[in-house]
């Protein structure tokens, strides 16, 4: 997929992502395939394998060349190996008489439910050549998006050639998904013009925050939304004016985060919105954006609308509150719940959904030790600003920064050689609070915008804003704070649970290690390598 990329020119930096964005659109067809037949999707998974390990001994002597040149492309596949021990090994610290699906649901918050087995019940379905009209209790097959199933079913031929089971496949299948998250994140910083180093090093914090710990071995397909819908934001919004080939990229990452996960919507909007208010930016590129989306997810609708309607659970329990099941359609839902409501209760509602995130993010410092992890878990996954933890302090930090480099910049007018781009950032930034406020004022309320309901473009991007605002105002701030990201880390999320509490297990323990020195290996070797100096991110102010 790499060495089809340079024909649509995208950044380097991102090529990775974009790659298995498109192994994940060739899911999306097999998804298909299994569907039309079991035997179909056998042959589709069997040869699309087959081609892959030819062709990859063919052109092994361009991989070691492809692997030795592009730096960029080895620095993420390097982290996303380290991150990946490193939650595999956490995941499995502690001893627990659990199946894995329910092991990852209870590791971290207790009680989780079964959103992340969904996935595997949907391949099974298909591979079993079973209806999938209805998968598990009063939940549809067209209530949650196939993405993530259709990856499963992608790699099914290593399932069987390992003897691998099912449950313990399809989760280790949806954890691969899941660190999507860090070649999408890494690309778009270099793209703002971050360098190798810091990238990383932002990275590997970001492996820390506890929105990315937990769906990234809960396997939620909400990360990989957010991951997809990144990527198609960077295509379109992070250059000046996108060609044709990466417009055609843009909408098939938004096609596949909407196959992901519903809640990418949020993000998917405030995006297009962005895109029509940017200078410059031909309006046939959004349409050619949204047309290629369209087409692409078009399948999913009709399988929706055809096979098993309605497929509208959760928009009319999101958007209008109506969370038993009934014959109405989304729209009438809609009137009807805000119709029944007075002016004064839906503005009430609004404001609630808008100052929810923020619920107890002003009591106190959530710095403990063992002893009070659970309840320090339970509002970081509810709460978003509470999930940011130390990085909150850049909100305290930033009047003063900005007052100091206005001064700079009136005292030195020359702009710095080594800094970050301003439009890029400021794009960002527009999208996250744009995102935000549209998730809030749609969610029907009141104070139904909790962190997990969300589209998790807004803690990702949100996260790694701070951080680099922080490295912005110096690099012993980023640090100050990474080291007690690092602490609380340690304290809340490494203890064991009510239901996972069992004696430490030395494996686990010493894979979670191998992943950390493998993520420090790599950070001191990049800092030796990069003979460039590192921007100061100082045109930020």
């Amino acid at each position: 997929m790499i060495g089809l990329l340079p024909r649509f020119a995208p950044p380097r930096s991102i090529r990775l992502g974009l790659s298995i964005g498109l192994v994940a659109l060739l899911g999306w067809i097999a998804w298909g395939m299994w569907f039309w037949h079991p035997v179909a999707g056998q042959l589709f998974s069997w040869s699309l394998g087959l081609i892959v390990v030819i062709v990859a001994y063919r052109r092994r002597q361009e991989i070691q060349h492809l692997w030795r040149s592009d730096h960029r492309l080895r620095d993420q596949v390097i982290l996303t190996v380290g991150i990946g021990l490193m939650y595999l090994g956490h995941l499995h610290l502690f001893s627990a008489d659990l199946g894995i699906e329910r092991l990852s649901a209870e590791r971290y918050i207790t009680g989780l439910p079964i959103d992340n087995q969904i996935p595997r019940l949907f391949a099974d379905r298909l591979i079993e050549g079973q209806s999938t009209r209805q998968l598990v209790g009063d939940w549809l097959g067209s209530d949650r998006p196939p993405l993530q199933a259709g990856w499963v079913l992608l790699l099914q031929p290593w399932r069987h050639l390992l003897q691998i089971p099912p449950d313990i496949f399809a989760h280790a299948a949806g954890a691969q998904l899941q660190l999507w998250w860090i070649p999408a994140i890494a690309g778009v910083l270099q793209l703002m013009g971050a360098g190798r180093r810091l990238s990383a090093w932002l990275v590997v914090t970001l492996a820390t925050y506890s929105m990315v710990l937990i769906n990234s071995n809960y396997v939620w397909p909400k990360l990989a939304a957010a991951s997809a819908t990144l990527l198609g934001f960077s295509l379109l919004m992070l250059h000046d004016q996108p060609n044709r080939r990466q417009t055609l990229l843009a909408g098939v990452m938004l096609a596949l985060a909407w196959l992901a996960h519903g809640s990418a919507a949020f993000a998917i909007l405030a995006m297009v919105i962005l895109a029509a208010a940017k200078p410059n930016l031909p309006k046939r590129s959004i349409a050619l954006m949204l047309v290629t989306a369209a087409v692409i997810a078009g399948p999913w609708s009709a399988y929706q609308k055809g096979y098993a309607p309605p497929g509208n659970r959760l928009a009319k329990w999101h958007l209008a509150g109506q969370i038993e099941i009934d014959e109405r359609s989304t729209w009438q839902t809609i009137f009807d719940a805000y119709s029944s409501s007075t002016g004064s209760e839906l503005i009430a509602q609004k404001r609630a959904n808008l100052s929810y995130p923020f619920f107890e993010a002003t009591r106190g410092w959530d710095f403990g030790f063992w002893s009070e992890a659970a309840e320090r878990r339970s509002r970081e996954f509810y709460f978003l600003f509470k999930s940011l933890g130390p990085w909150n302090v850049v909100w305290l930090l930033m009047p003063v920064w900005w007052w100091r480099a206005g001064r700079r910049r009136r005292m030195e007018p020359k702009p710095p050689k080594f800094a970050i781009g301003m439009p890029a950032v400021g794009w960002s930034l527009a999208w996250v609070t744009s995102t935000y406020m549209i998730w809030a004022l749609l969610m029907f309320g009141p104070g139904t915008t909790s962190l997990h309901q969300g589209a998790y473009t807004v803690p990702l991007l949100l996260a790694t804003m701070l951080m680099l605002v922080a490295w912005a105002m110096h690099p012993v701030v980023f640090v100050g704070l990474a080291v007690m990201q690092w602490f609380h880390f340690l304290t809340t999320w490494l203890p064991p649970g009510p239901k996972v509490d069992g004696a430490v297990q030395p494996p686990a323990l010493l894979i979670m290690l191998v992943g950390v020195a493998v993520l420090v290996w790599r950070s001191v070797s990049m800092a030796r390598e990069e003979s460039e100096k590192e921007p100061r991110l100082t045109n930020l102010g």
